[in-house]
């Protein structure tokens, strides 16, 4: 019943912009499906309040049964006991979650993705994550692997900082860097789900 509640909230939102592409949307109405969105008003955790709210808005509209079942895995109730490893979310496992367990470091690399979008959704802990446009990044690391569909960088300019526990988790599109897992005031262990979502052009 709340599955079907939520996609009738969505669909009705939809029809309300007379089903336009989201990029048609004024900036009120992208606010108001983002403040009715479930991914924003029915998780434990909030949202980052620097989520581009109209890409999430357009991925949603491509594709809302993979963001149904986003949604739905991350409100489970059993998350903080997933077993530590890839879980398939989609029978062709082009949506899927990986679930780690890490001691959070003083400073890292910056990464970026081409196909996916990651949602960083910390179970135990807390970390820092930084966050820049691409077109901000330092020296390159290594180039962009298909095999492991990221880019890396050393430094990225003006970077923004993001403090993640089970209080906030963040949504990153291609093209954002990201530098996760940095200790926020002391070493912490983190148990953390990044949910991977195939992106639509």
């Amino acid at each position: 019943m709340r599955k079907f509640l939520i996609l009738t909230l969505v669909a009705c939102t939809l029809f309300s912009c007379g089903e336009r592409p989201v990029e048609k949307w004024c900036d009120a109405k992208v606010e108001k499906w983002y403040g009715e969105n479930p991914l924003v008003t029915s998780l434990k955790s909030a949202l980052w309040e620097g989520t581009d709210k109209r890409e999430l808005a357009r991925q949603w509209q491509k594709n809302p049964e993979i963001w149904q079942a986003v949604f739905d895995f991350l409100n489970s109730p059993d998350l903080d006991t997933l077993a530590h490893c890839r879980h398939d979310l989609t029978p062709d496992g082009s949506l899927y979650a990986n679930v780690s367990e890490y001691e959070t470091k003083p400073d890292g690399q910056f990464e970026v993705h081409r196909k996916y979008i990651d949602i960083h959704y910390v179970v135990l802990g807390s970390e820092i994550t930084w966050v820049a446009p691409l077109e901000r990044a330092g020296r390159m690391v290594s180039d962009y692997d298909p095999k492991t569909e990221c880019a890396m960088y050393a430094d990225a300019e003006g970077a923004g900082k993001i403090e993640l526990g089970p209080q906030k988790y963040c949504i990153l599109f291609p093209g954002q860097l990201h530098k996760p897992g940095i200790t926020l005031d002391k070493t912490s262990r983190v148990v953390k789900v990044v949910v991977k979502v195939p992106y639509s052009e």
